[in-house]
């Protein structure tokens, strides 16, 4: 706000009275209770007088005295990137403006917050403005960011094409272990194989060969009827006709 009146050239009593216009609830009714109290014929109400007060009930010493030795301490840690560094920094400043009354002096304590591999990069420059020190830093930090990812990604591809070697490794092996396949289109071995019908057929044909010559071996006796030599009824048939 008051940078708003200064923008706007505002005196110090109009800068306290277009800041009580924006005042609601609590802040409205602190600011009437603060007009209230004043004598009467007082002073309009300066601005250096209406900061004092303000910060005096919604901002009390003991709680700027905390954020400023917040800011003393304040430095980055692994899990803040550079913008929310930035962003604490700027935001605890105001409460110790002593440490860092001039540019020089700001952006030497920001650099000094820095974590030392980002201290490192940044502390051997020279900056004439802060935000030239802050863009710095997050340039390095973004591209040390993009470089820790590309490794990542290399790493996690060695460790998947290794994987799939030892796959397909594991699987040659079970393979070899289990010996060769036999091929489904050879006979095989048992009575429900085609090849063993084939030999038992064989076998069968055979044997009945073996029994008619052994039946046609055998000696023909002499006919009956006609005294001859001859087999079967058909020789006794002819001999009818």
């Amino acid at each position: 706000m008051e940078k708003i009146c200064k923008a706007l050239g505002c005196s110090s009593v109009r800068s306290v009275e277009l800041a009580a216009f924006q005042l609601e609830d609590v802040a409205q009714e602190w600011y009437s209770s603060l007009c209230r109290g004043r004598p009467t014929n007082a002073t309009p109400l300066a601005w250096s007088e209406f900061s004092v007060a303000f910060l005096d009930r919604f901002l009390p010493l003991s709680v700027r005295n905390a954020r400023a030795r917040e800011f003393e301490t304040l430095v980055q840690t692994s899990s803040m990137t550079v913008s929310e560094y930035d962003i604490k920094f700027t935001q605890l400043a105001r409460y110790a403006p002593y440490l860092v009354s001039t540019e020089e002096m700001k952006i030497q304590r920001f650099v000094d917050g820095l974590v030392e591999p980002l201290f490192r990069a940044v502390a051997s420059r020279d900056f004439t403005t802060y935000s030239a020190a802050v863009d710095r830093a997050q340039r390095i930090e973004m591209r040390t960011n993009e470089s820790r990812a590309a490794r990542d990604r290399a790493k996690r591809g060695k460790t998947e094409g290794y994987q799939g070697r030892r796959d397909f490794s594991s699987g040659g092996s079970s393979s070899s272990r289990q010996g060769p396949q036999r091929d489904s289109r050879l006979p095989q071995q048992g009575s429900d194989a085609p090849g063993a019908n084939i030999r038992v057929g064989q076998r069968t044909f055979n044997s009945r060969r073996q029994q008619d010559s052994r039946q046609s071996s055998q000696v023909i006796r002499s006919c009956d009827t006609c005294g001859r030599r001859h087999s079967g009824r058909k020789m006794a048939w002819n001999m009818m006709k």
